[in-house]
């Protein structure tokens, strides 16, 4: 055990650094993959419950409940058909019941083909059987309606009307029963996820403290063998070199103490190698002179060596050859070894050393070269000069090869050990740094003549900045130091890729010279130049033009000025080509040496810079003078006080800038993607036609114009307008106005558009050159800014006001009290407001008609329309969307109005413009509101109209957005606040009532009571006593009431259902209202058709029928009639109590089931029918009445039969 745990520690030991901390990694991974499979296991598991929940369970209520929806909704649409006279109405609705019926019969279909449970199968044939009777009731109804019997329609209606509750009972049954189902899952997920989750952590626990404590011992290994090797260092950097490092592993430790070992070993020889190069080197660079060096190199490393011969051989990277041997560079132990000084090897011989010493970096030793499988001229080589053995290094300072350095042995063969390779390979490095140091002085000795002349280029240069007068220095400056017959510059135009004629600076020798400024080269004649000076970015040289490649061309003018040898050097600012500088030779020819080309391309490079300034201070005197144009024209803008001023301001100045005849500025909507009407107009005079106020653009011709300079990010630019690709509109409206040509520029800060400013000319034709165009764009672009901080400042300002008059607004509205006067008053502020001839607040009529509630208008003379229709329901498609999430904008009625009916309406209203923007009620979604809903959702709608033509910009839309949002809230809290108090005093009042009227009766008996003498019988107070009992029995059920009201809201009433015969249930309600019955001499008769079974709760479903029946009493006169009927219809029970009263009136009706209706009642608190409602809808029952004015009114109530019995 003991020898098995000693192999794995050796084996840990033996592990590098990195797979200790692999193995470690592993350890944790493992862990990790671990956790991942049991959270994946979990993860699965309850994808698997979810996907579950929603195919078989959340899926199928959804369907259920759509399909109740529609069914609800048919029934509904029956009864409206039914009972309305409209004919539009009743098609609608015939309509409407085939859409629903189809839908319908989807929802079935697709419920079927759901993954269903047992239970669902079972009752499926029940709940298609209930379908069937819908659509036959549905069915017979339409076709009755459709023949025009609608009033047998109505009764066989009323008489079939219960499959639709029976249909809607067993939806909800399906409905809850897949809720639980839901739930079950819900519950299982949850409890499997808790079980994961504390797993995960135990495995996440276990993972941390293995990972911490593995990780603390190997960084303990670790350490303190690094520390220990750390201390021997130490002493072996003090100078004892007799220190051994312990060894006993393979890890990096253990190689890291081979190799010290190694290392002091080898350190004396190092230090004994060290002084020798010391030596050397401190000999070598006591001079600069490189053949100096040289010399002192291969002396010094022969003598090392005891070599018969020590050369060095440079290398030209550029030509990639080897020089001629530097006699200075060459050593020679006696007189009898040859010289090798002078020689220049061919390729060929150097071919085998050269792959060694330059390509691989690699010494060369051989320690006899016969031995060796050497090429014929490489071979030929070592027996010309005796070479037995020979050892050469290469010479790189830093990646730059400078030569080799080679030992020749010729009287004897010679083996080399590495030591004696490693030391001259240190020869060579240091001799490397010599060596660079002194051609670099050398250099420098060049350059600084170099700079000499560059200096006197730049300094007769930059003396003057004036082109010509630079030009003319350079070429004479040049001219003169090259000795050149002819000297001169050729500008080149980058753009069109050509150069420019030569210009008048031009240096000739002598007078004899022909001159060749103006002189413009062919197409072919600039080939060379362009090809060789800008493409390929050389200098262009032709030594001999008589044995050049050249074109015909070029000969042919170089016959014709006499010119033996060119040279051409580019002449580049940075990247940008400036033009060529040409040196031409006439007397002779020139051959041009690599210091001539590089001196003249360093004139060149000094030039481009001079050349560059005078034509950038040029362009800064040109920008200086347009800067001050730019900033009169900001400044004007940013003193303005309107925006329109401020338009006024840069028409004017573009007018006189580029002379034309009238100028105008839009400014643009990003929003609504429209221009604006012209806001700034500038003429040369006034028989120009203006374009302000009499133009008004349709919608595609902004949508042409704002593609063109915005999407396309171009000028506009327009010669002729005759002849140019334009809508036909566009066209006729630059014709109306005059317009010949014009150049339309848009006005963008960052990527956000603000304007368009259109130049144009109106007596003649303009050609718009590029040169008006290149200072055209600054000058917009420096307007943008301007219109830009005009436009924040402006926000700012608008935010401001409104941001006030909303606070002025909101305290003035709370001081009204009625709808009218708040809507008259917001009427008015927004006419002023928005500056519109008339404000309108419309609603909703029964036909889904719009019609003006309340009205403010300007001018008279234009007629109110209060109480009128402004849109029928047939047209609404058209001018509202299908979504009201925003405001609907008209900016021209004739143009953007399609239907011409419609059109006609609204312009014989006088109404060209408008703008609506709909009132949300309170607690709707303000996002998305649907047509169809517009009665449920929108309070009203606000239109702000004008009798002529305008277009509404987003800030007016956005800031009547705000103006609405804002006062419709305030509007719902006065009107909320106000149904609250009226509420409350209703309910106080008749509560008062309730409680007072028993009370007072009471009283009063009891006084009689006590009147009696104190011995007077019992029997004598039993009426009064009867009295008194029904008077706390009536007190009892009113405290009942509100108390029942109280737990059904708060949700903490729980029903008793138990099995109840429905004849027991109406006799306990009949018997408990006897004894008012007798009271008001009313008559109460029940029917009881089935005596079915249903599941209740006894003392609820009592509670409800006794305040049906204390309703039919109290609230009719005395003597009336009640009659309580009861019978099965399919799987439900219906109840219904008649009387034969006044009936409910129309404007009660729709408040019958208020908690507390604000209705005036004769008596009572308004509780009975709502807890009656309460109570039937806990029973999974419907509830409601019919009533006939004059004749009474009949409550119904369905119950679904105990399951039991069904």
């Amino acid at each position: 055990m003991v020898f098995g745990e000693k192999l794995i520690m050796q084996w840990f030991y033996n592990l590098k650094t990195a797979q200790k901390i692999i193995f470690l990694v592993v350890v944790m991974t493992l862990f990790m993959v671990l956790i991942g499979v049991v959270g994946y296991f979990y993860n699965k598991e309850a994808t698997g419950d979810v996907d579950n929940l929603f195919n078989n369970n959340i899926k199928k209520i959804q369907l259920l409940n759509e399909t109740r929806v529609q069914n609800r909704g048919i029934e509904v649409n029956l009864y409206n058909m039914l009972t309305t006279d409209n004919q539009v109405a009743i098609d609608s609705a015939m309509v409407d019941l085939r859409r629903r019926s189809l839908l319908l019969n989807n929802l079935m279909l697709d419920y079927q083909r759901s993954e269903l449970t047992s239970y669902e199968q079972g009752i499926l044939p029940v709940l298609l059987n209930r379908f069937e009777n819908v659509n036959s009731v549905a069915n017979r109804v339409n076709s009755l309606v459709a023949t025009g019997r609608t009033q047998e329609a109505m009764s066989y209606f009323k008489a079939n009307r219960a499959p639709f509750g029976n249909f809607a009972e067993t939806l909800s049954s399906l409905i809850d029963y897949n809720k639980e189902l839901a739930a079950d899952i819900f519950q299982q997920n949850i409890a499997a996820s808790r079980q994961a989750g504390g797993l995960l952590l135990i495995i996440l626990f276990i993972s941390m403290v293995t990972s911490v404590i593995l990780g603390l011992y190997i960084a303990k290994l670790i350490s303190s063998r690094l520390n220990d090797t750390v201390d021997k260092v130490q002493k072996v950097a003090t100078g004892n070199l007799e220190t051994e490092f312990i060894n006993k592993s393979s890890d990096e430790i253990g190689e890291l103490s081979r190799a010290l070992n190694i290392m002091t070993q080898k350190l004396d020889n190092a230090m004994i190698r060290e002084k020798l190069l010391r030596d050397m080197v401190l000999t070598s660079i006591s001079s600069l002179d490189i053949d100096e060096v040289f010399k002192n190199m291969v002396i010094k490393t022969g003598e090392i060596f005891q070599a018969d011969r020590c050369f060095f051989i440079e290398y030209d990277k550029e030509r990639q050859e080897f020089l001629p041997v530097n006699g200075n560079a060459v050593y020679l132990s006696s007189l009898g070894i040859k010289d090798i000084s002078g020689i220049k090897p061919t390729n060929e011989e150097m071919h085998p050393f050269y792959g060694n010493d330059l390509k691989k970096r690699q010494p060369l030793a051989l320690d006899d070269v016969n031995t060796v499988d050497l090429p014929p001229p490489a071979r030929d080589l070592m027996n010309k000069y005796n070479v037995k053995s020979f050892l050469s290094v290469p010479v790189f300072y830093r990646d730059s090869p400078l030569g080799v350095l080679k030992l020749h042995y010729t009287q004897h063969y010679r083996h080399f050990a590495q030591d004696d390779i490693d030391l001259l390979t240190a020869i060579g490095n240091q001799a490397a740094i010599v060596i660079h140091q002194a051609k670099l002085y050398n250099q420098i000795q060049k350059i600084n003549e170099r700079e000499r002349l560059l200096r006197q280029v730049a300094i007769t240069s930059i003396s003057s900045l004036e082109i010509s007068e630079v030009l003319r220095k350079i070429v004479t400056c040049a001219g003169k130091l090259f000795q050149a017959d002819r000297c001169f510059f050729m500008k080149y135009n980058d753009k069109e890729q050509d150069f420019l004629p030569v210009s008048q600076e031009v240096y000739l020798s002598s007078p004899k010279i022909r001159n060749i400024s103006g002189l413009k080269l062919t197409d072919k004649e600039k080939q060379p130049f362009i090809i060789n000076n800008f493409e390929q970015k050389q200098v262009w040289i032709v030594s001999n033009i008589d044995e050049a490649e050249i074109p015909q061309e070029i000969r042919d003018k170089a016959d014709e000025y006499k010119i033996k040898s060119i040279i051409s050097v580019p002449m580049f600012y940075r990247d940008v080509p400036l033009g060529s500088l040409v040196l031409h030779y006439v007397d002779n020819y020139k051959e041009f040496t690599r210091d001539d080309v590089a001196v003249l391309s360093d004139i060149a490079n000094q030039s481009a810079i001079v050349v560059h300034q005078t034509e950038l201070y040029e362009q800064i005197q040109d920008v200086k003078n347009r800067e001050q144009l730019l900033r009169s024209i900001i400044d004007e803008i940013l003193e303005t006080d309107t925006l329109e001023e401020a338009a006024y301001c840069i028409t004017r100045e573009i007018l006189e800038l580029f002379n034309a005849d009238k100028v105008t500025v839009r400014t643009y909507d990003e929003m609504q993607g429209v221009f604006s009407e012209i806001i700034g107009e500038t003429r040369k005079n006034n028989d120009i036609p203006s374009s302000k106020g009499k133009i008004f653009y349709p919608k595609e011709v902004d949508e042409y114009i704002a593609r063109r300079i915005y999407s396309e990010k171009k000028l506009f630019i327009v010669n002729n307008i005759d002849s140019v690709e334009c809508p036909d509109s566009f066209r006729r409206a630059s014709r109306d106005l005059g317009i010949r040509s014009f150049v339309t520029v848009p006005i963008i800060y960052g990527d956000t558009p603000l304007a368009e400013i259109t130049i144009a000319t109106t007596e003649s034709f303009r050609e718009w050159k590029q040169e008006e165009l290149d200072f055209l764009i600054p000058i917009v672009q420096q307007i943008s800014i301007g219109m830009r901080v005009f436009d924040l400042n402006t926000h700012l300002k608008s935010a401001l006001d409104n941001e006030r008059n909303l606070r002025k607004l909101i305290i003035r509205l709370r001081e009204f009290g009625t709808h009218d006067e708040i809507f008259d008053y917001l009427l008015y502020e927004l006419m002023t407001a928005y500056n519109v001839d008339r404000t309108l607040h419309l609603h909703y009529d029964e036909n889904h008609n719009l019609y003006v509630q309340n009205e403010i208008i300007k001018p008279e003379e234009i007629g109110p329309l209060k109480g009128q229709i402004v849109l029928y329901y047939e047209n609404l498609k058209e001018i509202l969307p299908q979504v009201i999430d925003r405001a609907v904008v008209i900016n021209n009625v004739d143009k953007e109005i399609e239907n011409p009916h419609l059109r006609n309406f609204i312009k014989n209203k006088n109404i060209q413009s408008f703008l609506l923007y709909p009132i949300f009620r309170d607690g709707s979604d303000k996002q998305v509101v649907e047509i169809t809903r517009s009665e449920e959702d929108i309070a009203g709608i606000l239109m702000l109209c004008s009798t002529t033509p305008r277009k509404w910009m987003s800030n007016e839309t956005n800031s009547l957005k705000l103006i609405i949002d804002t006062i419709s809230s305030v509007y719902f809290e006065v009107m909320r606040r106000k149904e609250v108090d009226e509420l409350r005093s209703n309910f106080i009042s008749t509560l008062t009532h309730d409680l007072r009227s028993p009370i007072l009766a009471e009283q009063k008996a009891l006084e009689f009571m006590l009147s009696k003498k104190p011995e007077t019988q019992l029997k004598e107070y039993a009426e009064y006593l009867e009295d008194i009992y029904k008077t706390n029995d009536e007190l009892l059920r009113i405290v009942n009431n509100l108390l029942a009201v109280y737990h059904y809201e708060s949700g903490k009433f729980e029903l008793n259902f138990e099995e109840q015969e429905l004849k027991g249930l109406i006799d306990n309600a009949v018997r408990s209202v006897s004894s008012l019955a007798q009271d008001e001499n009313a008559q109460i008769s029940a029917n009881i058709i089935d005596n079915s079974i249903v599941n209740a709760d006894r003392d609820e479903i009592n509670r409800a029928l006794v305040n049906l029946l204390n309703n039919a009493i109290k609230h009719n006169p005395e003597g009336v009639q009640v009659n309580i009927e009861a019978k099965r219809i399919d799987n439900e029970v219906q109840i219904a109590v008649s009387d034969n009263g006044r009936g409910i009136p129309e404007s009660e009706r729709k408040h019958i089931f208020e908690k507390y209706p604000t209705i005036k009642r004769k008596i009572g608190t308004g509780l009975g029918l709502y807890l009656a409602k309460q109570i039937v809808e806990m029973h999974n029952g419907k509830i409601w009445f019919e009533t006939e004015t004059g004749k009474g009114t009949t409550f119904y109530i369905i119950l679904p039969i105990a399951k039991t019995v069904v």
